[in-house]
């Protein structure tokens, strides 16, 4: 499995972003700039499932894509 993998799922208006890997403060500048990329027309989930492990620069990303 690669260290990091962002999978982008489109039903509708729905977006989910699929995280898998570990999540560091590297690929979680690459979750901002992809959550930035996304059209606010719809809802926007997250699956974490997949991820092994997040660090603190992880947790403050989830923290401020809930504001």
């Amino acid at each position: 499995m690669p260290d990091f993998a962002v999978e982008r799922v489109e039903r509708g208006d729905q977006i989910t972003l699929v995280l898998s890997g570990e999540l560091d403060l590297l690929h979680a500048a690459t979750v901002a700039r992809t959550v930035e990329s996304i059209e606010p027309n719809g809802s926007l989930t997250l699956d974490l499932f997949g991820l092994e492990f997040v660090d603190s620069s992880g947790l403050r990303l989830f923290m401020n894509l809930d504001r």
